[in-house]
Formats: structure tokens, C-alpha cells, sequence
């Protein structure tokens, strides 16, 4: 005779997570705080995911092995968005338990692209070093570099959308433009 012995693993448990402050601009530095989660296997990771309006079209923003990370959120469209976030809190055999956190109001610091766009077109090496963009993005930490440059896709899209639109009301007809989004 012999049997088998099943254990169900289960998920991290007894945790929360929020998020502060509840509202900035995409410059700003949002803090993610996952207290007390309690796992008998240990936790993993954190990793936090956003959306605007659907669900299923969520965005990996960062993950962590540490319970507080900090991160930088884009605006989702327009100049002012609502993002909600998540947060998958993971075992270490990849059991996951889910986590809302509070919606959040992200405004587009459009002064941050404008000056990028100044220093790229300038000849002046230095306004491009010290940019605050690309200090950010020369860190090499790759959850920052991820927030940036998805934040900077959907700012420049903004800027694409809104030249589009500006140039068709002047006269242009759309089928003589050639614009592509960035991804």
C-alpha cells in the first residue's frame, strides 16, 4: 500500500499596502508600503501594477523584493488621469495574493519634457547632462528606467496627438501627415 500526502500552499496573509502621497505630478516620487504580510514560506516580492480604465490593459510599474520601493507613475492620458493600482504580494512559490491600493490622481509635469526636448536640440552638452530625465535614466536601476521611459512614451504621444490635431484644424489634410506613436 502506499499514500500521498498533499500541502496547499497558501497565500501571503494578514499584509496591507498603501501608497503616499495620494496625488502628484510625473515627477513626483511615490512611496509603496506593504506592511506585515506573513508568509510560512516568505515573501518574495511585490510587484505593483497600474491601469486606467481596464483592467486587463494593466501596466507593470516596479517590483521589489523590499516591502517599501518607491516609484514614479505617468499620467495615463490627457494632462490629469485617475490610476488605479495593484499589487501582486508573491511566495516563494510564486502564491499570490492581490492588493488594491487607492486610486490616485497623477498630473503630466510638463515642464520635465519640455526642458528634455530643449536639451536634446541644444548644442550645449551641459544642459543635457544635468537634465533631471537623464540623470534618472543613467542610474541603471531598471524599475526607474522603466517608469520614465514609459512615462516620457505616453507624454510624447500627448505632444504627437495634440500637433495631429493642431495642424488638421490649421488646413493640413490628415492623410499628408506621417506620424507614428511611440509603442
Amino acid at each position: 500500500s502506499s499514500a500521498l500526502n498533499f500541502v496547499i500552499n497558501q497565500p501571503p496573509q494578514n499584509g496591507s499596502c498603501s501608497i503616499d502621497p495620494l496625488n502628484g505630478t510625473t515627477s513626483t516620487l511615490f512611496t509603496i508600503s506593504c506592511p506585515n504580510w506573513l508568509d510560512e514560506d516568505g515573501i518574495q516580492d511585490y510587484s505593483l501594477y497600474s491601469y486606467s480604465t481596464d483592467r486587463s490593459k494593466k501596466v507593470m510599474i516596479a517590483f521589489s523584493t523590499l516591502p517599501r520601493f518607491q516609484v514614479r507613475l505617468s499620467s495615463q492620458n490627457d494632462n490629469i488621469s485617475i490610476v488605479n493600482l495593484f499589487i501582486y504580494i508573491s511566495d516563494t512559490f510564486d502564491c499570490i495574493t492581490e492588493f488594491n491600493i487607492s486610486s490616485i490622481i497623477v498630473t503630466t509635469d510638463s515642464s520635465d519634457i519640455t526642458d528634455l526636448i530643449n536639451a536634446l536640440q541644444s548644442p550645449t552638452t551641459g544642459l543635457l547632462i544635468n537634465n533631471p530625465i537623464i540623470q534618472l535614466l543613467s542610474t541603471g536601476n531598471q524599475n526607474t528606467v522603466g517608469q520614465i521611459l514609459s512615462s516620457l512614451s505616453q507624454q510624447l504621444n500627448e505632444i504627437n496627438a495634440d500637433a495631429l490635431e493642431n495642424a488638421i484644424s490649421n488646413g493640413i489634410s490628415a492623410t499628408s501627415i506621417s506620424i507614428s506613436p511611440l509603442g
